[in-house]
Parts: C-alpha cells; structure tokens; sequence
C-alpha cells in the first residue's frame, strides 16, 4: 500500500516545489497567453517569442546584413520572412558572431525550427545538469523536477536560450573541476553571446587558480570574432556597437 512516509524527505521535498512550480507556471501562462487588449495574439505564440529573432536574424543576414541593426528594417524583414502582419516588439541585439550558432535553426520552417530548438536546448541542459550532480539514486528524480521547473515551462513556451545559457555555464563548471580545461574554455567562449553574462566568471576561475580556462576562452572568443570579421567583415561590429545601445534604451 501507497504511503507518503516510504518516500524520502528529499523527494517530498522537490515533489513540493515541484507542485508549487507547476502552479505558479500555469498561473504564469495563463497571464501570458491571454490575447493583448485589440485582440492580437499572445507572446506565447512562437511568431511573438523570443526564439522568432534566432530564427530569422540569420536568414536576414544573409540578404542584407546591416537590416540586422536597423530597428524598423528589422521588424519589416521579420513581417516579409513570417507573411504576418504583427509580429510583436522583436529587435537583434547580439553580436555579429552569435549567427554563427543560429545558422541551423534559420534552415527549417518556424514552428519545425522552434520544436528543434526547445528539445535540443532542454536535452543540452538536463545532460549537463547529469554530470554535475551526485551519482545517486535522487539523481533522475531531480531531473524530471528541473524539467517541470517554473523556469523550464517559460523556457518552452518563448523559446529563450536559457537552456542553451545554462547548460554551457554548467558544463564550464563541470569540465574546470575534472581539469579539462580546453573544452571548458570553448564553452565559456562560446558564453559571449551574452557578453553581460561573461564578465564575472574570469573573477571566479582566478580565484579558483583556474586561469588556463580564461587562456582558452580568450582563445575562443579571438576565434569566433576573427571567423566573423572574416563572413560578415567589420561593418556588422560597427553597426552593432553603433546601434545596439541606442535599441536597448529605446525600449528600456
């Protein structure tokens, strides 16, 4: 017979956090899905998502690049790739090589390229997650209730990168403390795509005495750079510290 008291606190534990979750996302997507005032579709729609930039920065870079960082010329390619007529408050802000990783997902058709992106993202971050907690009999358990996670249920519903973020935080960390410190480097390079992101975790290695695995993400970084500089040419890294404030505050 069933009985809570067979259940290890630690798994009561995240059951109820787990439960709490579940309530406070559904809660969450039912403000969010709601249809805006004049009746236009949510941002829960992947046409108003996060992931309709990833999606279609790549594909408008390789028309016209410098549409890019044109914030009406932006919005205006996005309508022309999407053949809608609102596709919600969209600008690119990322630098010029974060394309590079984008290029896949610009190759299939949206809602294909949007599924894609969220199971890739969650297998990157549950698979790194794996190594780095403890080898027990909890460990698959606390998988299934970081997947169900309040975060996790935003992550499907907007396609943000934070899988994709998280993971590569997690495997650097991983990767530093079984001292291969090359691959962790590459991915702390790679970590630039959100340059704010980046900034504090040289701090962390140096005082870990882990600086080979900055030598290595500077590596990374002058590789991915000096690869954009090469496809896009300088022009795109003027336009995007030219411009690229000016959008922020605009719609800060």
């Amino acid at each position: 017979m069933f009985s809570l008291s067979t259940i290890s606190p630690y798994r009561r534990y995240l059951a109820g956090l787990t439960v709490i979750g579940l309530i406070l996302g559904a809660l969450i997507f039912k403000h969010l899905s709601r249809p805006c005032a004049d009746g236009t579709p949510s941002d829960m729609n992947p046409l108003h998502s996060d992931f309709l930039n990833y999606w279609a920065a790549p594909q408008i870079a390789a028309q016209h690049l410098p549409t890019l960082f044109d914030l009406r010329g932006y919005l205006d390619a996005v309508v022309a790739l999407c053949q809608c007529g609102d596709p919600g408050s969209h600008n690119w802000s990322y630098m010029p090589h974060t394309l590079f990783f984008l290029m896949p997902f610009g190759q299939m058709p949206l809602f294909m390229s949007f599924m894609v992106w969220v199971a890739l993202g969650l297998a990157c971050f549950l698979w790194c997650a794996r190594l780095c907690l403890p080898a027990t009999k909890d460990r698959t358990f606390t998988l299934g209730m970081l997947a169900l996670s309040p975060a996790a249920l935003l992550g499907y519903n907007t396609g943000q990168n934070s899988f994709f973020i998280a993971a590569a935080a997690l495997g650097v960390l991983h990767l530093a403390q079984q001292k291969r410190f090359a691959p962790a480097g590459m991915l702390l390079g790679c970590l630039t795509v959100k340059p704010h992101l980046f900034v504090l975790w040289p701090f962390m290695l140096l005082r870990r005495a882990q600086w080979r695995v900055i030598f290595f993400a500077c590596l990374t970084i002058a590789v991915l750079v000096g690869a954009s500089l090469a496809v896009h040419g300088i022009e795109s890294w003027q336009r995007y510290f030219a411009t690229t404030p000016q959008v922020q505050s605009h719609l800060l």
